[in-house]
């Protein structure tokens, strides 16, 4: 009966016909360190999944595309900042489906949240210079302030009702014969109001400076030379005025809201004069590029180019679905920076006349999650340029230009096979063995090759 021992291809070497050396004691400790410590990090990298990226073709098939984002305009009032969407030339306006939501803040990075803004609807433009019903005695001018006289004057007013005006502005000229009107209607029913002009182009510093007056014309109520907010948003008309300023003095009670109260639906104390409007949604354009810009807009107002600062902050955005947390998660981290690149950005505008545009390139991606890529889930990440110009002679505005890249990502990560950890364990630990063990016998052999040559010399 043939034995297993004939079978044996690891025979052994009774121990006394061995003997240990001390370049074989140091190998042996290197292997007693350094072994346990690569099981370790290829069995972290079995644990952890592998990450692959391969370049395709574009198979995005997908029809439309949804922009998510979060942009505040530090500068520009809410109810003059408007989100629009335009074909890659800029030139045809895209009317889209849209979710937007505004918000008026302020702080150095639009962090402290005011209010919600909400638009006021409004008869149209047209009727609003026909709007004066009161006859104005010959020779009778609102009284204008001056950047000397101004605090002063309203200071002294228990309520103060301004026109900011500019001499070239379209819809200044038209509101004048109403508000003369207004004036002279206000002193006839005794109101506790003084109606004042002031012409913003003689006090710039005044109008952009202390007051941050973005649109022509703007109307403002003071109380005891303190703003209250929000501007006056409503029909420009003798009667809507009237019940306007005669609202607010009632409301006051001897003195405006604070914002601790209940906000009123009027006007409220104005405790910053740099008011900033955050405005963030979701965008349903075409899959195609395009642009869309945040600029100032109003159809009753016009805008100061000079004066129109659009220093911004992006704080988020992004395109497609979003990813949940769970698949953020698996996502590389390195990944997970490309999808949205702008994270509470500051985009500031130094000089009068500065839009800023921003370049974005968008690259479809398809991560494989789960357990060998068993889940896939599309993506779009963003390669992006920003860039400032003079805008001059136009108003600026900050524009977020879109393109598609031909090609497309596919982010795989999964484990690999347990016989294939197996496999690299073991070639590995083996491969180790085999070169340690191969060291020792070259220290070995050099050893003794010079106790042999020293033998023949002596």
């Amino acid at each position: 009966m043939v034995k297993l021992t004939s079978f044996d291809f690891f025979r052994k070497l009774p121990r006394e016909y061995t003997y240990g050396t001390a370049s074989g004691g140091i190998l042996s400790i290197l292997v007693l360190v350094i072994v346990p410590m690569l099981i370790f990090l290829e069995t972290l990298t079995f644990l952890s999944g592998e990450i692959q990226t391969d370049i395709v073709i574009d198979p995005n098939s997908e029809e439309n595309l949804r922009i998510n984002f979060n942009v505040t305009m530090l500068e520009l009032p809410c109810q003059f900042t408007e989100v629009d969407v335009y074909n890659f030339f800029g030139a045809k306006r895209l009317d889209i489906e849209k979710d937007i939501q505004k918000a008026v803040v302020t702080g150095q990075m639009g962090e402290k949240f005011l209010h919600y803004h909400y638009e006021i609807p409004r008869p149209p433009v047209e009727n609003q210079s026909k709007a004066a019903k009161t006859s104005v005695p010959p020779g009778f001018e609102v009284k204008s302030l001056s950047q000397e006289n101004f605090t002063k004057i309203l200071a002294e007013d228990k309520f103060s009702f301004v026109n900011f005006h500019a001499g070239w502005c379209h819809w200044c000229r038209e509101l004048q014969p109403v508000w003369k009107s207004f004036a002279v209607a206000a002193e006839e029913k005794n109101l506790n109001v003084n109606i004042y002009n002031v012409h913003c182009p003689d006090n710039p510093q005044l109008c952009d400076s202390e007051q941050k007056i973005a649109g022509y014309p703007t109307l403002r109520m003071f109380h005891q030379g303190t703003a209250l907010h929000p501007d006056f948003q409503y029909l420009r008309a003798e009667d809507v005025l009237l019940k306007y300023v005669e609202k607010v003095i009632v409301d006051s009670h001897d003195g405006p809201p604070t914002r601790s109260e209940k906000p009123r639906a009027v006007a409220a104390i104005r405790e910053h004069v740099e008011e900033g409007c955050n405005v963030a949604g979701t965008l349903y354009v075409k899959r195609v590029p395009g642009n869309f810009v945040v600029l100032a807009n109003s159809r009753d107002h016009n805008f100061d180019p000079k004066g129109t600062n659009t220093t911004h902050v992006i704080h988020h955005l992004t395109f497609g679905d979003q990813l949940t947390p769970a698949q953020l998660k698996q996502i590389p981290k390195n990944a997970r920076h490309d999808i949205d690149p702008f994270q509470k950005e500051l985009f500031s505008s130094s000089a009068e006349h500065t839009s800023h545009e921003h370049y974005i390139k968008l690259v479809s991606t398809f991560y494989r999650l789960g357990k060998f890529g068993s889940s896939e889930v599309l993506g779009y990440r963003i390669t992006a340029s920003n860039h400032f110009y003079d805008s001059e002679p136009s108003v600026p505005d900050v524009k977020f230009s879109y393109d598609m890249s031909p090609t497309a990502a596919v982010v795989t990560r999964g484990g690999r096979r347990w016989y294939e950890f197996l496999t690299n364990l073991f070639a590995i630990i083996g491969g180790f063995y085999v070169v340690m063990e191969l060291t020792d016998g070259l220290f070995y052999k050099a050893k003794q090759a010079i106790r042999t040559a020293s033998g023949k010399k002596s």
